[in-house]
């Protein structure tokens, strides 16, 4: 019996940055690798590459890959903010274990805030603000304890944003959307809220 397509790929992919990426810990070096997949490889991502590679170890030197900060073999950092990027966000953000900030402003992605975002246990700050993101917010932020900045203004996002009420949020921005609904009471232990 023949492995479906896409596990022989999912395969394929790893055994590449398994060998390729020594020092960076491999679901970082395939998230990126997909993340890079899914924005269609723009040339703004200088450093990073479909041939493998090492984000984290190739030569220790910050910037290899352009928006990708590392301490030791981990992906902490994705700062690509201004890049003028676009696509959507898809799965590729759950591999992504040791993620702290996420900021992905100013650009031009579409579609949904992935629902790969709960995965990101040690995520503190998300800056989705300026791109052109719509629909309802919806659960993706439950249970995400370690989140204490997030920035949506200026996109299309609709709905409530009560499921936001019970995260430990120093900053909230949701400025220049759609939201509708009341604004939670516990918003006001907010230290820097724009609504």
């Amino acid at each position: 019996m023949a492995a479906p397509r896409h596990l022989l790929a999912v395969a394929v992919l790893f055994t590449a940055f398994a060998s390729a990426a020594a020092f960076t810990d491999p679901p970082d070096a395939i998230g990126l690798l997909g993340l890079y997949h899914t924005l269609e490889s723009p040339w703004q991502l200088s450093g990073w590459t479909f041939q493998g590679g090492d984000p984290c170890g190739e030569g220790g030197e910050p910037g290899q890959w352009r928006g990708v900060f590392c301490k030791g073999p981990s992906v902490v950092t994705i700062n690509i903010s201004g890049f003028g990027v676009g696509g959507w966000l898809g799965p590729d953000l759950l591999k992504f274990q040791s993620l702290t900030k996420l900021n992905l402003a100013a650009n031009k992605f579409e579609g949904n805030i992935p629902s790969s975002l709960p995965w990101l246990h040690s995520l503190k700050y998300l800056n989705l603000s300026y791109n052109r993101l719509s629909g309802i917010i919806g659960d993706v932020f439950v249970n995400m304890d370690s989140l204490e900045t997030i920035y949506l203004h200026h996109n299309e996002f609709t709905g409530s944003v009560i499921l936001l009420a019970d995260l430990p949020l120093s900053t909230l921005n949701i400025e220049k959307n759609r939201f509708s609904g009341y604004v939670p009471g516990s918003f006001q232990s907010i230290l820097e809220l724009r609504y």
